[in-house]
């Protein structure tokens, strides 16, 4: 069932950003992601259930921070660059709190895992987004931002099956690295940050090649 519901979750947030490149205005793709998550909530609520407390103290640092991330997306143009990039530091910042939550509590979860995933990935498409509404760098940010979504489309229409890939720190570490190079327009000028986009952004790119490298050869021993 989870790839039929990355799926829809990945054609609801494209939707959202084809509705924010035709209008112009964020609030479309984040009211949109609201109605995908919720709907990824209502799905598995009975595996949010058995979490105790209810939903688990990590998911609830994650649904905190996707619901700060949201007021981000409606309200960026209410403040100043510096306060904006407080604002985006300290919702960074609790991406890291979820997982310790989860870890020194012992209640990781394959769901908790996905939502902590998911919220990460919007992220990097929100801030691609705003860094591009803003001016502060052209079309090609929004590649980063996408690439999530991309990926998703792609192995459900090349292959049957999306094999579970191994935990990678690397993977994770460049997760981290492109939202904090996402988060430095707003506190570095420009001759600084805009090397930090491209790096990460040639750092994201690589390490999504490595995923679709790593389906297609691992679906090459799928009987069909």
């Amino acid at each position: 069932m989870k790839r039929s519901e990355d799926l829809i979750h990945s054609l609801l947030i494209l939707t959202g950003f084809s509705g924010f490149m035709i209008f112009g205005n964020t609030a479309i793709l984040v009211a949109v992601a609201i109605i995908s998550f919720g709907l990824m909530l209502v799905i598995n609520k009975a595996v949010f259930r058995e979490l105790k407390p209810i939903g688990g103290y990590a998911n609830w640092v994650t649904i905190f921070r996707l619901t700060l991330l949201c007021l981000l997306g409606f309200s960026y143009n209410q403040y100043d660059y510096f306060t904006l990039g407080i604002l985006s530091v300290i919702v960074l910042f609790l991406d890291g709190v979820d997982g310790y939550i989860a870890r020194k509590m012992s209640m990781s979860s394959a769901f908790g895992g996905r939502l902590d995933g998911e919220t990460d990935a919007f992220f990097v498409l929100l801030f691609s987004s705003i860094v591009y509404d803003l001016k502060m760098a052209d079309y090609w940010i929004l590649w980063p931002g996408l690439l999530r979504y991309i990926f998703v489309l792609c192995c459900y229409l090349f292959w049957k099956k999306t094999i579970p890939e191994p935990v990678s720190y690397l993977r994770k570490t460049i997760a981290v690295i492109m939202m904090g190079a996402l988060v430095s327009p707003f506190l570095l000028d420009k001759q600084y940050y805009l090397p930090v986009l491209i790096i990460a952004t040639v750092l994201v790119t690589y390490s999504f090649g490595k995923s679709f490298v790593f389906q297609w050869r691992q679906n090459r021993f799928i009987s069909p």
